[in-house]
This record gives structure tokens, C-alpha cells and sequence, in this order.
């Protein structure tokens, strides 16, 4: 009992899947925080993102996809130290009318303003006499951000998935395998008992898809 330690990566804590599981025993905690690291190993993979716990300062090599906006690996972003495209810097916008990259409002991607009137993008890759990229020029690994991305704690939506995930796939442990159990009532009778099957339930998969990482291909 105690050897299996909390890691860096998990979404919600032993304490609060006990307490929502309704588990006493501490003879279960082992299982549980395996559980709950596993699970935790499992929304990472899904979503496609190094962390959900905490900020941290990444780089990503990434592939150009010809686009005036890209996903980063990790989000939400917090700040950005340099953009490369082709090899070659591309400057900060300073608002609607100055050429470079910016933040998105939803901290998930970074775009491409091309400055001066209009739309503020262009259809090409190079404004007119200028050497410098402004959209995501098509190529393998030819884009590079390094930037911080993270929330300063886990959210309180994937916490609670996590909790109640957890919960559910320890209570599990007791009908491995099981889809159907009879068991005696009174009067003689019996009734069976039916168990869901499915991975997550359906609530949780939608929490889950609004932490996915995106591309623009």
C-alpha cells in the first residue's frame, strides 16, 4: 500500500475519486492512483497535448500547411517568443493593419495578418518586394514556433471527467468481463442486472473533443 506515487501528469487526485466513488478501503488506493495516471496518460494521447496541468515552454516543429493559421501542440498559448517559416523569422502583428503573426482570442492557434487595408490576409506567400513569409508556406517540418502554452491548473470540466472516469473504471474491477449478472431477491425470485460496456460515457467523450488538438490542413 503507498508504493504507487502521484505523477505530474494527473488530472485529478486520489482523494477526490475516493470520495466520489464512495472507496474506504485503503487498501484500494494503489489501484486508484494507478487509474488515475493511466487515464491521465490516455486524455494526453487523445488530445494530442504534452500537459494539461501546468504552463511550460515547448518548441514546435510542424509542417506548413499553405494556410494563414496553424495549431500549436500545446494550448492554451500564453506567449511566443519566435515564429519561423522557411527558416526566416516572421515579425509580430501589432494590430489590424501591421504585417506578422498574432494569437488567436481562443489561445489555440497562431495566424497571419498581411497588413495595410483590406481583409488583412493575402492570397499569396510574399507581399510584393518583401523577402519575408506571411502564411504557413507548404512543407515538411519547415514551420517552427517556440512559444508557452498551459493552464495554470487542470480545468474543473477535465478534472471532473477524470474523477468520475476513474471512479467508474474501479467499480468496474468488481463485473470484469460481465455484461449480465443474475442475483437472487426476495420471495425467491431473481433479477438480472445489466452493465454498460462503453469506454466513456458519452458526456465525457464531449468534454473530451473540446481538448483535442486541431489542424488546418
Amino acid at each position: 500500500m503507498g508504493d504507487i506515487l502521484p505523477n505530474l501528469i494527473d488530472l485529478t487526485t486520489l482523494d477526490a475519486v475516493k470520495t466520489w466513488a464512495n472507496v474506504v478501503d485503503p487498501l484500494a488506493d494503489d489501484t486508484i492512483q494507478a487509474l488515475i495516471t493511466a487515464f491521465s496518460q490516455y486524455v494526453i494521447n487523445y488530445t494530442g497535448v504534452q500537459s494539461l496541468g501546468a504552463s511550460s515552454s515547448y518548441t514546435d516543429t510542424l509542417d506548413g500547411n499553405g494556410s494563414f493559421r496553424i495549431f500549436t501542440r500545446n494550448r492554451p498559448i500564453v506567449s511566443v517568443q519566435q515564429v519561423l517559416v522557411n527558416g526566416v523569422a516572421m515579425p509580430q502583428s501589432m494590430g489590424f493593419n501591421s504585417a506578422g503573426w498574432f494569437v488567436e482570442q481562443s489561445g489555440n492557434s497562431i495566424a497571419v495578418r498581411a497588413g495595410g487595408s483590406g481583409s488583412g490576409f493575402i492570397t499569396n506567400s510574399y507581399p510584393s518586394g518583401s523577402a519575408l513569409p506571411f502564411l504557413f508556406v507548404k512543407g515538411i517540418g519547415n514551420v517552427q514556433i517556440t512559444y508557452n502554452a498551459g493552464y495554470d491548473a487542470v480545468p474543473f470540466d477535465l478534472e471532473f471527467m477524470a474523477r468520475r472516469c476513474v471512479g467508474t473504471q474501479y467499480k468496474r474491477s468488481n463485473w470484469i468481463d460481465l455484461q449480465t449478472k443474475e442475483q437472487a431477491v426476495s420471495s425467491g425470485r431473481q433479477t438480472t442486472m445489466h452493465f454498460r460496456d462503453w469506454a466513456l460515457a458519452p458526456e465525457d467523450q464531449l468534454i473530451l473533443k473540446q481538448y483535442r488538438r486541431l489542424a488546418v490542413v
